[in-house]
């Protein structure tokens, strides 16, 4: 059964957007396509009774779906087993299966694509999988497609399912200044309508029609700053509608003049949902207080700073005429604080008139505020945050024969600004800074709501001077500011966003921060939490209202609610990942190099945070590892032996970090003991890389225990055989009628004498470095043939190249030919090899192995009285 549904639950607000168990045996009739090879519906092998489907190599099945435009996320969710050989062939290595998501404007060209399975492991293996599509890739229509891209085997599929979440619904409208209220005749009374969910949260993206109308059908709508969005209806009617955009962050603000002295109540309706909700009542009179905001910055009342008021006895007399009551000039009059909905039972405001200050709560209580015709103006300063209304009383009876009432606009105490206490931080900008945090490393701050002081604002403009803009060093200090200890209690409690930009080095691929990201647990003003920091440097952490108002206050009010902590110094690697190492022998062929010969090592090192990503502000100063800073130590042991301590050196070295990522490449040679050894098989080359930070290699990168304490603390490079060797070559002497082979060789020490390296085809030797002392260097060719008598030799060897001699299996092959019979004489053979240092020996006997010339060779021709005195002749080994 398949079906397309609006399944919506009130508490998980999950909506089921399509779902298939294909036991209509679907796949490739109704909701499916297919490409490729081979899918089939099988029965028996399915997530329960009935059928699934099985996806043949080189195959994939695809549904075009809608997604409703209300779903914030979407979740693919199916049953998935991999083909075994009970049921259906097994996937091979070279198999792999993919889930593909993309919109349909898209797809085929950006898709997001998540491997399920790789490989011939988990043969019927069984799993539910849920899947995560990320919001930015869903679309009006999307494709989903199941694809097996491998060459052998099947995977099979059941119960799939794509649902979503849905956004926030609107359950009712908040209509605000309007409970128990007094208004004028004679002036607009402000009216606030907020688009609310369950959880009485406001809306910030609702979008819908509405119907505004008053129950006794009197009454004029008009809008402050009015768009083409509203529409009053008639004159007199009580009517208005209002079509509510995103830009209205679920707000509305409006007016009603009412010129009827009556008690009415205002609805406000959702015609699209039915969602309907009535005001408290508004009694209209030809006497009343009347309260307007005389202020630079009207309606955004800031907690700690003095916010002017005028409130205004207005009267419509026997002609019909409105205005301030002239000769109303009483001295006195009762006040109190009506709370509002919200509102946290903070600390009660001030209100300031002349030199008189009086503190305001929720009873009435006379103070002594004097009206000059007809108008009093006030100052109201409030200590805490809060959401009430000022009512107005004047009970004397003296200026009319009842109670004269009135009250202001619904006020909304914000805070401040918010500010962040980082303990232990610098506020440095430069790469020495000390050093803070590893990155993705948590640590605490404490963010507080805080109030106002004139020396940070000091252009009244109620945004903390310096915290919004990208220049941490003008930042407001706030660290003195007054705590609002009311702030996270209101009703529904407020919230605090906190998110990061690095400040230096600019313009990383990520500068985000993780952990406790929107502080939400606030006791006396203030919450702690614990965060960390995604990349390197420097940064800066901004803070900004959770919610898109604050109490009912504007959205122009909450985005001026900001915060700035300042430069927050520094953040280094957690890590350095080294990859793609790789160790170049000598002599690949054999593994084979000689011990004080260089060899290549090469390696990537990237550095990482603790979630693993690539740090790619580690880049120019910010940078602690290079060739030339840091530490780059190598070790070496063999596979069957112990530590070579201290025999690795570095004869060159490259790395430099570029946005997080470096190659190294590094010229290595293992020296030479003081004693011939023997070969060292399967010597393992390890690096350790410290930057000055302290920085250094981790987690599975360290796989090299060289100094056998049972826990790994190198990265391997690679490994190579290493030989204790020399050059070699002694004279020979045979009849001038035969060809004269002379030994010209790499030889090893094998234990107990130097022996020929049987392993070496990669030796060079420049011709320039050999010569015959009767023709000269063998870079001539000439040079190679030599005068014998009244005949000559010339010199062979197993690879004479342009430039160089290369030995074949240890030799060089040189070969004297010839000069023929009765040509007796004699070649002797020069050879300096300082270019091949690490062949050098002992020659001169002064137990130092660095001679890098051989003694002379001589290839003598004809035959030869020994010496009477002499038995036998040989080489005493060095």
């Amino acid at each position: 059964m398949l079906f397309n549904a609006l399944f919506v639950t009130e508490q998980a607000r999950a909506q089921v957007i399509f779902s298939d168990n294909f036991n209509d045996q679907s796949y490739t009739n109704f909701h499916w396509d297919q490409s490729g090879g081979n899918a089939y519906y099988y029965s028996g092998q399915a997530a329960e009774s009935g059928f699934g489907v099985g996806i043949g190599p080189a195959t994939y099945i695809y549904t075009i779906q809608n997604v409703p435009s209300n779903v914030e996320s979407v979740q693919v969710t199916f049953w998935f087993r991999v083909g075994h050989n009970s049921f259906s062939s097994r996937p091979r290595n070279q198999s792999s299966f993919h889930l593909y998501w993309d919109g349909v404007g898209d797809a085929f060209s950006s898709w997001y694509i998540v491997e399920i399975h790789r490989g011939s492991s988990g043969a019927g293996s069984i799993q539910t999988l849920t899947i995560d599509i990320p919001s930015e890739r869903v679309a009006e229509q999307n494709y989903l497609l199941f694809y097996n891209q491998g060459n052998r085997g099947y995977y099979h599929i059941d119960n799939v399912v794509i649902s979503g979440t849905l956004g926030q619904q609107l359950d009712h409208f908040s209509i605000s200044n309007t409970s128990s209220s007094n208004a004028s005749v004679c002036a607009p009374h402000e009216v606030l309508i907020e688009a609310k969910d369950a959880s009485n949260q406001t809306l910030s993206d609702f979008e819908g029609d509405v119907e505004i109308s008053t129950s006794t059908g009197n009454g004029d709508w008009s809008m402050p700053n009015a768009n083409s969005r509203f529409s009053a209806i008639g004159s007199d009617s009580g009517r208005a509608n209002y079509r509510f955009a995103s830009s209205d962050n679920g707000q509305l603000r409006l007016r009603l003049s009412n010129e009827h002295a009556e008690t009415l109540t205002i609805t406000v309706r959702d015609p699209a949902g039915s969602v309907s909700s009535t005001s408290g009542s508004i009694t209209f009179s030809e006497n009343a207080f009347v309260t307007e905001y005389n202020d630079s910055l009207n309606e955004d009342i800031i907690a700690y700073r003095s916010h002017g008021l005028r409130i205004t006895m207005m009267k419509r007399d026997s002609n019909g005429e409105c205005g301030a009551a002239q000769n109303y000039t009483r001295s006195g009059v009762y006040v109190r604080k009506a709370p509002l909905s919200g509102d946290p039972g903070g600390l009660d405001p001030q209100l300031v008139y002349g030199a008189s200050t009086s503190s305001v709560s929720n009873s009435f209580a006379q103070l002594p505020i004097s009206f000059s015709q007809g108008v009093a103006n006030v100052q109201l300063l409030a200590q805490d945050v809060g959401r009430y209304r000022l009512d107005f009383e004047d009970r004397s009876n003296s200026f009319s024969d009842s109670t004269i009432q009135g009250q202001s606009a619904d006020l909304s105490i914000r805070p401040f600004a918010f500010s962040v206490n980082v303990p232990g931080s610098s506020s440095s900008m430069l790469a020495t800074a000390p050093v803070f945090r590893k990155a993705g490393e948590d640590f605490p701050a404490t963010v507080s709501a805080v109030g106002w002081q004139p020396s940070d604002d000091v252009n009244n403009d109620g945004i903390a001077d310096g915290h919004n803009d990208n220049d941490p060093l003008n930042n407001a200090v706030l660290d003195n500011n007054p705590v609002l200890r009311s702030f996270g209690t209101e009703g529904p409690n407020n919230t605090v966003v906190l998110s990061s930009r690095s400040l230096a080095p600019l313009n990383p691929n990520h500068q985000d921060l993780s952990g406790d990201t929107t502080a939400a647990s606030f006791s006396n003003g203030s919450s702690s939490i614990d965060i960390a920091y995604s990349n390197v440097g420097i940064m800066e952490i901004d803070l900004a209202l959770g919610q898109s108002t604050y109490l009912g206050g504007s959205a122009t009010a909450a985005n001026r609610l900001l915060g700035r902590s300042g430069a927050i110094a520094r953040f280094i690697p957690d890590h350095f990942v080294v990859q793609n190492a790789d160790l170049e022998p000598f002599c690949s062929a054999s593994s084979l190099t000689h011990m004080g010969q260089p060899f290549d090592v090469r390696a990537d090192i990237t550095a990482v945070g603790r979630d693993g990503r690539t740090l790619d502000a580690y880049h120019g100063d910010f940078a602690k590892l290079s060739d030339a800073s840091g530490q780059r130590e190598y070790g070496a042991k063999p596979l069957a032996g112990s530590l070579l301590s201290g025999r690795v050196e570095a004869v060159s070295e490259t790395l430099l970090f570029n946005r997080g990522q470096a190659s190294l490449h590094a010229a290595l040679r293992l020296n030479k003991d003081s004693l011939p050894e023997i070969a060292l098989r399967d010597v393992q080359l390890g690096l350790k890389l410290t930057d000055s930070d302290g920085v250094n290699i981790s987690g599975s990168s360290l796989n090299l225990d060289l100094g056998s304490s049972g826990s790994a603390e190198h990265s391997l490079l690679g490994s190579s055989d290493f030989y204790y060797s020399r050059l070699f070559t002694e004279s020979r002497h045979g009849p001038e009628t035969s060809d004269l082979p002379v030994p010209f060789e790499i030889q090893s020490w094998a234990g107990h004498s130097f022996l020929r390296n049987e392993s070496d085809s990669c030796s060079l030797i420049e011709r320039a470095d050999v010569s015959f002392a009767s023709t000269g260097t063998l870079d001539v060719p000439a040079n190679l043939q030599a005068t014998i008598a009244a005949s000559s030799t010339l010199a062979g060897f197993i690879d004479l190249q342009a430039t160089h001699i290369r030995f074949e299996e240890g030799t060089a092959g040189l070969v004297f030919s010839a000069p023929g019979s009765g040509n007796r004489g004699q070649v002797e053979i020069r050879v300096d090899y300082t270019q091949l240092p690490w062949l050098s020996h002992d020659w001169n006997q002064n137990s130092i192995a660095d001679d890098v010339q051989l003694p002379d060779a001589i290839a003598r021709f004809g035959t030869l009285r020994g010496h009477d005195l002499l038995v036998y002749w040989r080489e005493k080994a060095q």
